[in-house]
Formats: C-alpha cells, sequence, structure tokens
C-alpha cells in the first residue's frame, strides 16, 4: 500500500506539473512539481528509488508530451532523483527547512544543466548567465510551493498505512 501511495503522490504531482503549473504561471515562473516530488518522496520515504523511480516516468512523460525529443528532461530527473536519493541516505531527518532549501537548489541546478544541455545539443544559439538568471524566478516560486507542499506530503506520510514496518513486524503478518 505504501509503494502504491507513492506512486499515486509522484503521478499526482506530474499532472500539477503538466496541467496546473501553466494555469498558475506569473510571468514566466513556473512551479516545477516534478523537482518538488522527487526531493519530498526521498526526504518522507527515506528510500532512494522512489525519487529514481519518479524522476524516471516523470520526466520520460514530460519528454514524451513535449516536442523536442532529446529525453533531456528523463536523464536530468533521473540524476537528480538518484542524487536526493541516496544524499537522503546521509540525511537522518526530514526537516522543513533544510528540505525546502534542498528543493530550491536542485530546481536550479537542473535549470542550469537543462539550459547547458540544449546548448552544447545545439537546440538553443546560446548560453550565458542571462539565460540561467532569466529562470530564477521559477526556482522562488517552486521554493513557496514546496513550503506548502511540504505539510501535505508530511501528514500523509504520517497515516499508519505509509509508516515503514521493521523487519519483526513484517514477519508477524507472514
Amino acid at each position: 500500500m505504501r509503494t502504491v501511495s507513492m506512486f499515486v503522490l509522484s503521478a499526482i504531482m506530474f499532472l500539477f506539473h503538466i496541467l496546473l503549473a501553466p494555469a498558475i504561471e506569473i510571468f514566466i515562473a513556473k512551479i516545477d512539481f516534478i523537482m518538488i516530488s522527487i526531493v519530498l518522496l526521498a526526504v518522507f520515504s527515506k528510500k532512494w528509488y522512489p525519487s529514481v523511480i519518479c524522476g524516471v516516468y516523470s520526466g520520460l512523460a514530460v519528454d514524451i508530451t513535449t516536442q523536442a525529443g532529446t529525453y533531456i528532461n528523463t536523464g536530468i530527473y533521473l540524476a537528480f532523483g538518484l542524487l536526493i536519493g541516496f544524499g537522503t541516505l546521509i540525511m537522518k531527518n526530514n526537516e522543513f527547512v533544510p528540505t525546502v532549501l534542498i528543493t530550491g537548489i536542485l530546481t536550479a541546478l537542473k535549470h542550469l544543466v537543462f539550459v547547458f544541455l540544449l546548448y552544447v545539443t545545439r537546440l538553443s544559439e546560446s548560453f550565458t548567465f542571462g539565460t540561467f538568471i532569466y529562470g530564477l524566478p521559477s526556482v522562488a516560486y517552486t521554493l513557496v510551493a514546496c513550503a506548502g507542499i511540504y505539510f501535505v506530503y508530511k501528514g500523509i506520510f504520517s497515516f499508519p498505512f505509509m509508516e515503514e514496518k521493521t523487519g519483526e513486524e513484517e514477519k508477524r503478518f507472514i
């Protein structure tokens, strides 16, 4: 039940990314719901694989639904899913401020890597500091959204069916 719930959460966040983010865009700033989902799944599940799985299928879905066809989003979200997944194995607690800051840092880094990869693949004409600065409002908007969504995830992961069972508890049910 826990794994299915995490899959449903990340699917909902993907739908928010595709459907809601363009609707609530402020000037050029859009919320990166997929990055929020990747970070929060890693932080609250304390496992490396939910964020990786979320990154792979969300990145694939974004790349399939857009016209670029380069699968850059898949690679970026997979890499950041692995990075934050293994990073949370080191991080012992899921505190609010570090989680939100990590989301902001990864969103800014994702934008920088995305712009760089577009330049390397010749899909963009220029790679300047200005193109990176152009995406910083999206980072701030994602930080604000993550601050609110953090408490939703915290509430969901506090339900009994979302709690991780130890080895002895699993043996009792067999």
